[in-house]
């Protein structure tokens, strides 16, 4: 999933300016999986706004904020019936959901009071394949780091091998001594040192990706917007996804 965190609420409050009436939408699965969005965070938001005497004119728990599709009919469904009201539009979604509103409502100022910090699995583990967020660096290598993203879990983000100063001995990291170095956890699980040197040879070359894009057909337009329909609309089913936390 995309992992959210709530920005501050000095943060909030800044981005909010002088606007008094506020139409909310929450996503339902990605933001909601990891306890920021769906009704739980919709609520949440609409209750701070409250305490600052902003009215929330709408509010709607939708899925798949980031869909241009489902966006554009949540648009339709719960925000323009109050656009005249309003003096913003707020999205407790990821970048990708807040990126879909602003595509959708020029002139209207949107607000994103969450923060997007990576991609994660959804567990309660602390093992580090699970605690190291993948940063969308575009060059993957968890194939060869046993699942452990170097980027998130190095102090230095040494991609295709340990630092000059990993530890021969101990396990403590370089530059932050209070926890473990990530790529002595990666090596000990086998993480394969020669094969990551091989591979970035690769990448600096740049060859062109795999494109599935002649494989994937896309479907007509009256479908589309028929699946969009239903999802901007299926708020309810958030406690589906929120129950597999």
């Amino acid at each position: 999933m995309i992992k959210t965190r709530w920005k501050s609420k000095e943060e909030i409050r800044s981005l909010l300016g002088g606007a008094r009436r506020v139409a909310v939408l929450s996503c339902g699965v990605c933001a909601n999986l990891c306890g920021t969005g769906g009704q739980a965070g919709l609520d949440s938001f609409s209750e701070l706004l409250a305490g600052w005497g902003v009215e929330t004119a709408a509010k709607a728990c939708i899925n798949a904020c980031c869909s241009e599709e489902i966006m554009r009919d949540a648009v339709r469904t719960y925000i323009e019936p109050v656009r005249p009201l309003i003096d913003a539009v707020a999205l407790v979604a990821c970048a990708g959901g807040v990126k879909s509103a602003f595509l959708l409502l020029p002139g209207l100022a949107v607000l994103a009071p969450l923060d997007t910090v990576g991609v994660s699995t959804i567990t309660a583990s602390t093992d580090p394949v699970a605690t190291s967020t993948c940063k969308g660096c575009g060059s993957c290598v968890l194939t060869l780091t046993q699942g452990i993203c170097p980027v998130s879990a190095c102090p230095k983000k040494k991609l295709y091998g340990p630092c000059r100063e990993y530890p021969q001995e101990g396990r403590a990291c370089a530059l932050e001594p209070e926890r473990d170095c990530a790529w002595k956890i990666i090596l000990e699980r086998g993480g394969n040192l020669e094969e990551l040197k091989a591979l970035a040879v690769m990448h600096k070359e740049g060859p062109a990706p795999y494109n599935t894009a002649k494989a994937a057909g896309k479907p007509p337009a009256w479908f589309r917007g028929l699946a969009a329909r239903i999802m901007a609309r299926s708020g309810r089913l958030a406690w589906i996804f929120h129950s597999i936390r």
